[in-house]
This record gives C-alpha cells, structure tokens and sequence, in this order.
C-alpha cells in the first residue's frame, strides 16, 4: 500500500488501520497470525523469519522475532523514485566537509548558509514532499529481519555492559530494526565493526553509562545540527546521516540511536512536543542505569566533565533554559493502545495529529520535573466526553495533553507540568475552540485564571515581545568589561578609558553618561578578554576645533570608522547602519575593537556614549509598528503604535489579563506574559 501523505495523514492512516486490526485483545498467537495475513502477500518473509527460529535452541529468538512482526503494523519507511535525491543531497553535504572545502568555511554561519544554499538548489522541501509512504509489513524481507535479529542478540550478549539489561528493555530498546520511518537499511554489522575499539577501551567495573558517555564523546563531532533541516522529513538512513553529517534534532538522534543500540546500549529517544513557555520542543536520549535511574543526554553532545559522576533524571539543558514541558514521551517500537488512548475513542477528524502516534508512552512522570494531577470543570456543560489543555507554542495556542470526564464532570488531567500557562479546549472538524479562560497551573495544583477586568485598566510600560532567552543573557553578559577609550595617538598608546561596563547590559540602547573632561580624537569600545561584537555604537561630545573653538551644546560625534580585524560581513559600517541586528564582530580573541577617528584637528570632549549591545531584535525599536493584545475568548486588539521610544505605553490594559506584543513590521518570534508592579512576566 502505497501512499503519497504528508506526516499527519499518514499517521492518522496507519492509526486507524492499526485500530481496526487490533480492535479486540488477541491471544498471542492469534495476533502473531492476524498480523501475518495483514502483510498480504510479503506474509511469506514472515513466516520464514518466525521458522528460522523454532528451534528450542533459539527460543528467545523466536520470542524477539514475534515482538517485532506482532508490533511491527503501524511501522512504515519512506520510498518512492524523489527518494533518490536525499542520496545526491547527503553526496552534496559530504563534499562540504572535505578538508579542502572545510578550509574555505571559515564560520559556522557560512556553512548553514552553505547547507541552506544546497537545499534551496536541489528544491528538497518540495521532492521530499511527495515521497511515498510504504508499510514496513507489506516490504520487509526475512534475511533482513534475521540478520537484525541475529546481531542485536550477539551485541545484548557479548558486550559485557549489556549483562544486566533486561529482555524487554532488548526487544524495545536494542533489537528494532530501524528508529523513525527512514528507509530500510541494514547497519549493525558496519556499526559494531567500526566501534569495536570501545570494548578495549573501558574500564572495568563497566557501565551503561560509562559506555554512553564514551560514545557520545567519539562521535561529537560527526554531525551538526543544521535549522535549514529542520523541515525535511526523517527519510535519511544510517548512511545517508553518516555521509552528510548534517541534521536537525531528530535525525543527530536517529545516528545517535543507531550507534548506542548496534553497541548493545538500551537508547531511548525522549522528547517534549511542544515547550511550555517556549517555541517548538525538543528530543534527547536516556539510558537506563544498573540502578534504574536514567541518565540523560542529548543527541552528539557529551556529558560536561563535571556531571559525568553523577546520574540524573532531566531534561538535558531543560533548567539550564528554563524551559517548562507539559509531557514528556518516550519513543517505543510496540504499539500502546489502551482504552485510555485517544486513538481508541475518537472519530475521523477529531484526533489531534499530537496523539497520532502509537508508539509512544508518557514518562513525564520519571523526569525531575514539577508536576502534578489536575482536575477541571467548564464553566458550562460540554458534550465531548474528553477535553484538552493547549499551550501557547511559536505563537499560536497548540495542544499539549487531554483528559477525559470523570462522574463529577471533571475533565481529569494527570502527570501535567506546572507552572504552565494553559489554556482548555475542544476540539472539533480539526480546529481548536476554547470552552474557558487561559489559567496558570501551580504546582500545590491550584491555578490563576487570566480573566480580563475590562471596567478596571492599568498602565503597560511594555519593552519587549519576547523573554530574554539563555544565549541572549550569555550574550549580554560577556559584554561586561567592556572598555570605552579614548585617544590622540591612532595606535592608542596614550589610551585613557573613560567608561567600563561594570554590569550586564539590556538588550537595547544602553546609555552612559561620561564625566572624564578631557579632550580625544580617537574613541572605540574594546573588550579585551572576548570577541568584541557591537550592535550599534554611538559617541556624544564637545567638539573642539583646530584653534581651540568648542561647540555649545552636545552634538553627535562622526568621522571615519577604526577596527581591528573583522569577520567577513561584519564590518565596522554595522555599528551606524541603525539596524540592531547587524554587528561588527571581531576576529581577535583578545583586543579587538571598533570606534571612530574624528578627523584631523578634531578633538572632543565625550559627555554621552550610546550602546546597543548584541540582541535578538525582541526589544521595542524606534519607528517600527506594534500592536498589543488580550485574551478574551480569542485575541483581542489594545490598539496599534509606532514606537516612539523604546518603550511603548498603553493606558487601557484590562487588569488581570494575558498579553502579546506582535511586531507589524518586521520580526516573528513573541510570547505571552501577564504584568505586575511595572514588570512583564512571561510565560
């Protein structure tokens, strides 16, 4: 069966067919039976595999097989003749990283652009597009299946970190045959030979974790994520990976996976769909330890030095970021699907495509993460006999969890984040409709419901339309020790400084007044221990002239532009081309600078310094348009504004209401916040 979907049909397909296969709990071997006939004419591959294996020597390959073929519906790879083109694209990437070629890249940005630039020439949004979707039962052939099987034993049962890993954990964690829906390949046998040096490289008493940590560290460098990527479907097999050594999340964890389970290593794929307080969501590995607990990693990134003793139960980098998951899944290979799976109750058109999937299991509860079981009742009677709770993801309200009615009329949520905003919903002809106010769920499982007091308004001094993320505060913090100097001599050997960033700036204009009286022709910013990178720089003076005239009032001071050595694309220009996401970026690790030569005969006296340091443009910023919502029921407009100031001010924000700022002009990245006591505060 052959079918040309995008991801969400497809899903939904195999899910209802998978439904109405598996409509009543079978025996064992009735199931083994129905699945075999379901596989119509490639039956016979089946019943080759499951024969190879009756011998009572090879019991337990024949239990291992059955787990694969029973669960093996629901399954399926990308095929079809587009496919041909992620081979020349992997051969493309792989020409990237020739040393010749790499020599030539000298930034991380000239190699995304480079990979973007061989996406957009070889159009793979648009071949990948129409792959075909083929159901791994109805293609797969025994000697694959067997090999597969043959080789995750002799790994489970050689390697000696392998021991003490259980026969259910093997058939869910080591034995599948493949991780998403790439194409069928087999990859064992290359794996195993290429790291077969790990088994002389441990350590004895030897561990899971141990391994995992040298692995990740072998393999660290072998890929790199990539956000040109982050659109393309996850039809790339071991080698197509291996060869490009390019990615988003999923596929860095599909080669990760790959590598930790031909070793023998139970790796599980984690993810939170979506984020609670932040744009889209993200997925890692775990390792259960010897001690059950699990050990956590993300895909190519290996464990700090200084976590390495230590095994954890978090999301990797989640507190780093501070991001907030309503759930958290786990990627199994067997089918789940209990009386209690949407999928089992909901019609066409009524399954939201978050709950498509099959073959995952909610481990929300196994993270060290708050959560907590929540019960809510509608303010008025809903017919559905299950609800939803949506978050607010790159910026539109998504669904996150579902819950189903209990005799008291609650909609019964467990194992929910908290300290999440969520907003409750039905859903219905594929559309969201809100049935209540947004709420904020506290961890003691009370909540704050953001209902608007329109005849009660207050005051909004309103920055920015976004947080400031983790990279951003790294950013503004290396800014401190920065050094405003000034000068006669163009080599600065009579430097004086006349202002230090003592303190972490705010991402917009930082303005700091300057005392020192005396009189430069040469000024700059220089930030001696890091890479020096400006957003905008100006300087406000006194202007002397040639015979000793100064000016009256306070003007802007201009002249040629001085810097040390540059990146490419980053010249000293940017600093007064009044677009805050241009920079000059130095290329010296140490002394690099950027500033203006006032001229010949020019001197001043500098009374004001204006600096906008490095950004990520969700500041307020002078002549752009916004506009400002709230909810009630839906987004409801507070007017439209041209900023002014870098500040925008509203006097008719309704109290107790749920906000956004959204940017007409230019820009795209917002998030939702409430505000108190003159403070955004974003969730």
């Amino acid at each position: 069966m052959c079918l040309n979907l995008d991801r969400s049909s497809f899903y939904f397909i195999l899910t209802l067919v998978l439904l109405i296969v598996n409509a009543c709990q079978k025996a064992p071997e009735e199931k083994l039976k129905e699945v075999a006939e379901y596989a119509g004419e490639n039956k016979k591959e089946l019943l080759k595999v499951i024969n190879h294996y009756q011998k009572p020597a090879d019991s337990l390959k024949l239990k291992a097989a059955k787990f694969l073929i029973e669960n093996m519906k629901g399954h399926a790879s990308f095929a079809g003749d587009e496919l041909k083109y992620v081979d020349v694209f992997s051969d493309s990437l792989h020409s990237m990283w020739k040393p010749e070629n790499i020599i030539e890249i000298k930034s991380e940005d000239e190699r995304e652009n480079l990979i973007k630039n061989i996406v957009y020439t070889l159009n793979m949004g648009k071949r990948l597009e129409k792959l075909q979707v083929v159901e791994d039962i109805e293609i797969i052939k025994a000697d694959y299946l067997i090999e597969n099987i043959d080789l995750a034993f002799q790994a489970w049962q050689t390697y000696p970190w392998s021991k003490n890993v259980s026969f259910d954990d093997f058939c869910e964690y080591i034995l599948p045959y493949k991780v998403y829906n790439e194409p069928l390949q087999s990859w064992r046998k290359e794996i195993m030979k290429e790291f077969a040096w790990i088994k002389d490289s441990i350590q004895y008493p030897v561990s899971l974790k141990q391994v995992t940590l040298l692995i990740n560290k072998a393999v660290n460098n072998q890929m790199v994520y990539s956000p040109a990527m982050k659109n393309l479907p996850l039809a790339f097999s071991y080698s197509n990976l291996k060869k490009g050594r390019v990615g988003k999340c999923e596929h860095l964890m599909t080669y990760n996976t790959y590598i930790l389970r031909a070793m023998g290593i139970p790796a599980m794929i984690d993810y939170v769909p979506l984020w609670g307080n932040n744009s889209s969501g993200h997925s890692w590995g775990a390792v259960k330890a010897e001690n059950g607990v699990l050990f956590t990693f993300d895909a190519l990134y290996p464990q700090p030095d200084s976590e390495q003793n230590s095994i954890t139960n978090i999301i990797p980098e989640g507190i780093l970021r501070n991001r907030k998951t309503p759930k958290i899944y786990r990627k199994n290979y067997s089918t789940h699907t209990t009386d209690e799976h949407p999928v089992r109750w909901l019609k066409i058109n009524q399954i939201p495509a978050i709950f498509f999937d099959v073959n995952r299991i909610d481990v929300t509860s196994e993270y060290n993460v708050s959560i907590t079981d929540f019960s809510f009742k509608p303010d008025s009677v809903i017919e559905s006999e299950y609800t939803y709770l949506c978050v607010y993801n790159t910026n539109d309200w998504k669904i996150a969890a579902y819950g189903k009615r209990n005799t008291k009329g609650e909609y019964v949520f467990q194992n929910l984040g908290s300290d999440i905003v969520y907003l409750p919903v039905i859903y219905k002809n594929r559309s969201i409709i809100p049935i209540s106010y947004p709420f904020l769920l506290l961890e003691n499982n009370t909540i704050r419901r953001f209902k608007p007091d329109t005849n009660n308004c207050t005051i909004l001094k309103i920055n920015r339309k976004s947080f400031e993320d983790y990279e951003l505060k790294i950013a503004l913090t290396k800014m401190i020790g920065g050094i405003f100097q000034g000068a006669t001599q163009r080599d600065f050997a009579d430097s004086k400084a006349i202002f230090k960033i003592e303190s972490k700036p705010v991402p917009k204009t930082n303005t700091y007044k300057i005392t020192d009286q005396s009189y430069f022709r040469y000024l700059r910013f220089i930030l001696p221990d890091q890479v020096c990178r400006v957003a905008q720089l100006q300087f406000y003076g006194i202007p002397r002239d040639s015979k000793g005239n100064t000016s009256s009032k306070e003007v802007l001071l201009t002249g040629n532009l001085i810097s040390g050595e540059f990146k490419p694309g980053y010249e000293p220009k940017n600093i007064i081309d009044k677009n805050v996401l241009t920079y000059f970026v130095s290329t010296q690790e140490k002394g690099g600078f950027v500033g203006v030569d006032l001229g010949r005969n020019c001197f001043a006296r500098i009374t004001k310094i204006e600096f906008y340091p490095p950004n990520d443009g969700n500041s307020v910023e002078v002549g752009d348009l916004y506009e400002l919502f709230y909810w009630d029921d839906g987004w409801k407009s507070l007017g439209k504004k041209n900023a002014v100031y870098e500040e925008l001010v509203y006097n008719n924000g309704p109290e107790n209401g749920l906000y956004r700022l959204k940017n007409l002009t230019k820009g795209y990245k917002e998030r939702i916040f409430s505000y108190k006591k003159n403070i955004q505060i974003w969730w």
